[in-house]
This record gives structure tokens, sequence and C-alpha cells, in this order.
């Protein structure tokens, strides 16, 4: 249901705020529902690599946030 980009963001989703988390599995079972894969390409981050990509939110590192691949998406999925 949940896919991952890679064995980091898999590990560190592990970090994740519980409830983010419980949003990922819903959204992940939604996907499947529609025949889609539910890809997060970014879970925790360290205050390092927030910088390095310039982000000026904290909300990777303090376990808040996740970044979902949407390209493979259909728009009228997207907008619904």
């Amino acid at each position: 249901m949940i896919k991952y980009k890679n064995k980091k963001v898999e590990e560190r989703a592990k970090l994740l705020d519980k409830k983010l988390f419980q949003i990922c599995v819903e959204m992940g079972w939604h996907c499947a529902a529609s025949s889609l894969d539910f890809v997060l390409t970014e879970t925790v981050t360290t205050p390092e690599e927030d910088k390095a990509l310039g982000r000026v939110s904290r909300s990777h590192a303090e376990k808040r946030a996740v970044d979902v691949r949407t390209r493979d998406w259909p728009k009228s999925f997207i907008q619904a």
C-alpha cells in the first residue's frame, strides 16, 4: 500500500509522527482502491539535509511532513 522512493525514506518513515503515518496508511489504501501507487519520496530529514535543500520549514525534521509522488496520478484523481 505505501511504497517508498528508497530504503532511507522507508527507514525514516518509522520516525514519523504517528498521526501523520496513519494518514499515509489511509492514503495508501485510497490510492490502492483506484489502482494507483502511493509513493513517499521524502519523510524525516536532518537539519543538515534541509539546509542543503534550502528548506526554510522544519516540518520534515520535526517528523510532521512527507513528500508524495503525484506525477503518475491522473489529474482527475488529484483534483478529487
